[in-house]
């Protein structure tokens, strides 16, 4: 196969058809002494396999409902009303398992998640009224100015196709190859693309938006043309139904159902707790909410500031260690429940030396926990005295230990 440099290319100015061919010819089937080899993970035959980290994986997540960002985002899954905007973007992950480097990417969506739910459709804006051909789509794009853009200050060859594949791909080519950079393998996501979708105003139902599968469709290179695998897809499901319009509340942090593992030093308790609704929460008011704990002292807010769709509460005292804290809405009756046991990092309502191994495992980047479960010393950071802490919290000898051990089940 013959091949035209990208620096050529570039300074040629090849019409934006031609670009796109030429950006998307990595990701083509090549043949017999042309194909390239393939990595992964195998080792030859009387070889112990080489040590893997996490893999390489690509996820679609929203950021943000009706031009509002989304408080604890992104997330892959939410509830929205028909007719609502939902700015989704795609990441990719820890691509380096043996240290790879990644010179080029592509991603595409699958046209059939845009009518995957019961009725209607959740489509990129503009998807029935595209742009003329070689014209870019605003709805449809790669920020490379993003500070989590995979190959942020390096020149590349960056296309949002919206006019070759039914459901759009983004791709990106490096033009130095000696840019390509090696992923640390701790689960951070970096930014390599956005689409801005619109639930049609008779959507019902689950829509799940996936990638197409597979090395061609959605893959990464290496500057060899070499592909890296094996990769993970992770959709985004968005629920809408038209209740999901009314005022009720469907999410807060720390999350609904989960425990706070963070450690009580002297009087430092969570006494901030954010909930998120489904339409503006600018009318929200101290009386509309009510915190229960089982007790005659349970939690009072102090402070309350709505941000459009979320409203932040100062709570005091802070969420009782040992207990589940409930805060409902009352117009529309919905609740949140949120424990709190330190140390509890696994949230499986023990603190024991099974907490210290999942505390280590997000350190590593095997795992992603969210800091209300890993910040043993609430410093807004998670860092090897995090773990240091919660061993002193579990050994015996310790003594300053603010609740039990054990936190009872989760009332209904």
């Amino acid at each position: 196969m013959r091949r035209i440099g990208l620096e050529r290319m570039v300074r040629g100015r090849l019409p934006v058809v031609a670009v796109l061919l030429l950006a998307s010819a990595s990701f083509c089937q090549t043949t017999g002494a042309d194909k390239p080899p393939q990595v992964d993970n195998a080792a030859p035959a009387g070889e112990a396999a080489k040590p893997a980290g996490p893999t390489a994986t690509f996820s679609i997540e929203a950021v943000a409902v009706n031009s509002v960002p989304l408080p604890g985002g992104p997330l892959a899954e939410l509830k929205v009303a028909p007719g609502t905007i939902i700015k989704a973007e795609m990441f990719v992950r820890d691509w380096s398992p043996n240290g790879e480097v990644l010179r080029s990417y592509q991603v595409e969506l699958d046209y059939s998640g845009y009518i995957s739910g019961e009725q209607g459709s959740v489509k990129p804006i503009g998807y029935d009224t595209p742009p003329a051909p070689g014209l870019d789509s605003p709805h449809a794009y790669v920020d490379k100015s993003d500070p989590r853009f995979v190959h942020r200050n390096s020149d590349a060859i960056t296309i949002a196709d919206v006019h070759q594949v039914p459901g759009y791909r983004w791709i990106n080519v490096l033009i130095n190859q000696e840019d390509a950079p090696v992923c640390p393998q701790n689960g951070e996501r970096y930014y390599v693309g956005t689409v801005e979708l619109a639930a049609s105003k008779d959507a019902k139902g689950v829509f799940t938006l996936k990638f197409v599968e597979g090395e061609e469709r959605s893959g990464l290179r290496d500057p060899m043309n070499i592909a890296i695998l094996p990769v993970n897809y992770e959709p985004l499901v968005i629920h809408v139904q038209e209740e999901y319009g009314k005022m009720v509340v469907r999410g807060s942090i720390p999350s609904d159902g989960d425990i706070d593992a963070r450690l009580i030093n002297g009087k430092t308790a969570t006494t901030r707790v954010d909930l998120m609704f489904l339409a503006d929460a600018s009318g929200v008011k101290p009386a509309d909410l009510q915190i229960e704990d089982g007790t005659s002292h349970a939690p009072k807010i102090t402070k309350l500031t709505a941000e459009g769709p979320v409203v932040h509460l100062d709570i005091e005292p802070g969420l009782a260690p040992g207990r589940w804290t409930s805060i409902t809405y009352g117009p529309t009756n919905s609740t949140v429940r949120i424990g709190c046991l330190p140390g509890d990092v696994t949230n499986d309502g023990i603190t024991d030396s099974q907490d210290v191994a999942a505390l280590l495992s997000v350190l590593s980047g095997d795992r992603r926990l969210p800091l209300y479960r890993t910040d043993m010393n609430r410093d807004g950071v998670i860092r090897p005295a995090d773990v240091v802490s919660l061993i002193e919290y579990i050994s015996p000898g310790f003594t300053k230990k603010e609740a039990a051990q054990k936190l009872p089940q989760k009332p209904d």
